[in-house]
């Protein structure tokens, strides 16, 4: 549903959210259980004036 609207997907990597998103174009991609790259891609995604243009 986020895609359909045009919103960025943060997830971790497993099942099919692995074919849908793609890095620096709709998404972002974690290890499962690996925390502090989920969190630092969340801040970088609020803090970057540049980033923020790259995804919606």
């Amino acid at each position: 549903m986020a895609l359909a609207q045009g919103l960025t997907i943060f997830g971790v990597d497993i099942g099919g959210l692995a074919d849908l998103a793609k890095l620096g174009v709709n998404g972002l991609l974690c290890l499962v259980n690996n925390h502090d790259v989920f969190k630092t891609a969340l801040n970088m995604k609020t803090a970057s004036k540049q980033h923020a243009h790259q995804f919606k």
